[in-house]
């Protein structure tokens, strides 16, 4: 709801520009939730990281809609496929790294590969 609410601020920058606001957005907050002192700080972290994320994705797919105009549903599918492929396995590396690490080490880490 919060980027529904700027995207049509959102829309008129370049696709680089939301993609580094969003990578902003969601590094502060995963460092938020890594060094919280308490548990409810996990609250507002996790809803600017999902806003950050959120906001990352659209301006991906807006990119990949927009490489071939001539073959637009196979980009965007191929964008799809990749997503979810890299989310899956996202899942499963940050389990690993959370068994072996620690949940704070496994976030920082993902905080610093967003850049």
């Amino acid at each position: 709801m919060a980027f529904a609410w700027q995207a049509s601020r959102l829309a008129s920058m370049h696709a680089a520009t939301i993609v580094l606001r969003a990578g902003g957005i969601a590094a502060v907050a995963l460092i938020g939730i890594a060094l919280a002192p308490v548990w409810w700080w996990a609250i507002p972290g996790c809803f600017f990281s999902g806003v950050g994320f959120y906001m990352f994705h659209n301006a991906l797919q807006l990119d990949a809609s927009q490489m071939e105009p001539q073959r637009r549903g196979t980009a965007v599918a191929l964008f799809a496929r990749l997503h979810a492929g890299g989310q899956a396995a996202g899942v499963w590396i940050v389990g690993k790294m959370v068994e072996a690490v620690g949940t704070s080490a496994s976030i920082t880490l993902n905080v610093v590969m967003l850049f």
